[in-house]
């Protein structure tokens, strides 16, 4: 009985997705939802108590999927002291193509968090924030790594994870947008050289 309830959250949570990405979060019902899933209107509350539950449960699951692969970015072998800047470019390069290959495979969940999110209620609101504050603590870790082994400067590491996470923020939603005209290995590439390089791009051979 229980594979059979967990087939249909799936279906709800699914359709919930469908929804919220057709008609946004303000616009979208619970009978859109429980139409979308071919089931009675009442049924959708066996699996969720409100559509703010339902988004919640959508936003957990885009935190998960990228804090996963931020995770793994931050158990990668680091560069050993002595190695270069364009060695730590590297480096973040293949976690930025593992992140953006990510994204691309769940780019309706990422559009659905950093468009609708950003303009639905203050409880949705604060839950975004939540999981951006995640993300910059990983990015301070590797921060932090980055810099005991010699390959960044004394940087304040938690304003540093900030200004990363960002400019990430404000790419994803650019590649994930209707419009985007990037490709995964492009904002991959760039993204490593400007976290090492900055603008001004001197220090680094910045070979591909």
């Amino acid at each position: 009985m229980r594979p059979k309830t967990d087939a249909r959250r799936l279906q709800m949570k699914s359709s919930a997705l469908a929804v919220f990405c057709a008609k946004g979060y303000t616009a979208a019902t619970v009978s859109d939802i429980a139409r979308r899933a071919k089931v009675a209107h009442g049924t959708f509350y066996l699996y969720y108590d409100s559509k703010k539950a339902a988004f919640l449960d959508l936003m957990e699951d885009f935190a998960r999927t990228v804090l996963s692969c931020f995770d793994e970015l931050s158990t990668a072998q680091m560069p050993e002291s002595g190695a270069t800047a364009d060695d730590l470019a590297g480096l973040l390069r293949r976690g930025y193509s593992a992140y953006f290959s990510l994204i691309s495979e769940n780019r309706r969940l990422a559009r659905l968090f950093f468009r609708e999110s950003a303009l639905a209620e203050p409880d949705l609101a604060r839950k975004r924030a939540e999981i951006i504050a995640e993300f910059a603590a990983r990015a301070e870790v590797l921060t932090r790594r980055g810099r005991e082994v010699g390959l960044l400067p004394e940087i304040n590491a938690p304003v540093a994870a900030l200004a990363v996470v960002g400019i990430i923020e404000r790419v994803t939603a650019a590649f994930v947008s209707e419009n985007n005209r990037f490709t995964e290995d492009e904002l991959a590439r760039e993204l490593a050289r400007f976290e090492v390089f900055g603008i001004a791009g001197k220090g680094g051979s910045h070979e591909d």
